[in-house]
């Protein structure tokens, strides 16, 4: 015999998956009259953010690293000097 499904223990693919089976049925149920219209919209989509495990900061002295890594005094290394310095000083994040 099969343990019962929860979706608190499967994964986040599992999840969506479950999710999704249950609005199709529940949007089949209504197309059947079986069930109140819209009824899957009861039911919310698992979130998946893109990019959650990147880091919220650098340490500093990962920071200084960075941008004495443009110390040269080239065109391009001081563009590029000049851009991680506002990324860091304004809490900007590069799209």
């Amino acid at each position: 015999m099969m343990p019962p499904l929860s979706a608190s223990g499967a994964s986040e693919s599992g999840r969506r998956t479950i999710t999704s089976t249950l609005r199709s049925y529940l949007r089949f149920l209504a197309g059947a009259g079986l069930c109140r219209p819209n009824l899957d919209h009861a039911i919310p989509p698992v979130v998946q953010w893109r990019l959650s495990p990147l880091p919220r900061y650098l340490a500093a002295a990962d920071l200084e690293r960075v941008v004495a890594s443009c110390d040269q005094l080239t065109r391009g290394r001081l563009r590029d000097r000049a851009i991680l310095l506002l990324l860091a000083r304004l809490g900007l994040r590069a799209g």
